[in-house]
């Protein structure tokens, strides 16, 4: 595990991990060998916007240099944005290999004072059905979902 702060505008880290697992989803369960590895990022340009992007990478085998029962990767991006100081803008994207799932996720947020704020925002869930042809897209949304919320803190 390793963390870099350069300065008050990037930092970074990683962290790798690599050794015996338990093997769950079989019965019965064994011990295999793994491999994972997070590495991580966010830039800061002004006070204003950040951007934080995180690579998860996974892999378990049936023993070391085995046949492996699983190996994948999520990306995942969370930018913000802080127009002034009580309206806000954040959206997270994520690519997930397991799933072969894409993620859209924004949500803007009005805060009228300490103890009242509004949030509105969307879930995009889009599959990947793999390769295109000339009649089917890659992706295509397969849920979607809006909300809004209003919180108010009462007094008695």
């Amino acid at each position: 595990n390793f963390n870099v702060n350069t300065n008050s505008k990037i930092w970074g880290g990683a962290y790798i991990e690599a050794g015996k697992f338990i093997v769950r989803f079989v019965n019965p369960s064994y011990v295999g060998f793994g491999f994972n590895l997070e590495l991580w990022s966010t830039f800061r340009p002004t006070s204003r916007i950040q951007t934080e992007t995180n690579y998860y990478y996974s892999e378990l085998s049936e023993k070391y240099g085995g046949a492996k029962l699983y190996a994948g990767y999520i990306i995942r991006n969370k930018s913000s944005f802080q127009f002034t100081k009580n309206f806000f803008l954040r959206l997270i994207l994520q690519y997930d290999s397991f799933g072969r799932s894409f993620d859209i996720d924004p949500l803007l947020s009005y805060k009228w004072n300490p103890f009242t704020i509004f949030y509105i925002g969307s879930t995009h869930d889009i599959y990947d059905y793999g390769r295109r042809d000339d009649k089917h897209s890659r992706f295509v949304e397969t849920s979607r979902q809006f909300f809004a919320k209003f919180q108010y803190l009462f007094k008695l």
